[in-house]
């Protein structure tokens, strides 16, 4: 992986997957939506991420880096209060900022911790992007999977000039 960097390509890109601690694909034209409970705690999330299996069906040998963004020290654990983090927890790399995995079945743990100040609907919380090479070949990235609080059904509904 000692080549010139490829941005994602336009067309048919290879892609991150992204999956819940149940296993279930959770992102969505490349957005995770983060339900957050309205009240004065902090939350966190564990995600699994993978290359999507449909778009690297072409490729025999893949291995990449993920790397988050933004990114504020790894997550410790009891999380204090009042904080925002993304980290890696497996194979990391730059103190969680980034994690490797190889082959067409390797993995990630991705944490994302979110506090009672990110309140803002639909704000970005934190963004991920991989850089893969098949074999010692040019490093491609994927396209950004893009973190973000979903917006109640309450919000929702006045957002669009509803009633409550």
């Amino acid at each position: 992986m000692n080549n010139k960097i490829i941005k994602a390509p336009e067309e048919d890109p290879v892609q991150l997957a992204v999956y819940d601690s149940s296993g279930v694909r959770v992102d969505e034209d490349n957005i995770v939506w983060i339900n957050h409970v309205d009240d004065d705690t902090t939350s966190s999330h564990s995600f699994t991420i993978k290359m999507d299996p449909e778009t690297i069906q072409e490729l025999s040998d893949i291995q990449y880096v993920v790397e988050t963004s933004p990114f504020k020290e790894p997550v410790p654990s009891p999380t204090p209060h009042n904080i925002e983090r993304s980290s890696f927890i497996s194979s990391s790399k730059c103190n969680g900022r980034r994690s490797h995995a190889r082959g067409k079945n390797g993995s990630v743990i991705y944490k994302l911790v979110m506090n009672d100040t990110q309140k803002q609907n639909n704000s970005i919380l934190a963004e991920i992007v991989a850089g893969y090479s098949e074999y010692h070949g040019a490093v491609t990235l994927t396209p950004r999977v893009i973190f973000k609080r979903k917006e109640s059904e309450i919000d929702a509904t006045t957002s669009q000039g509803g009633e409550l």
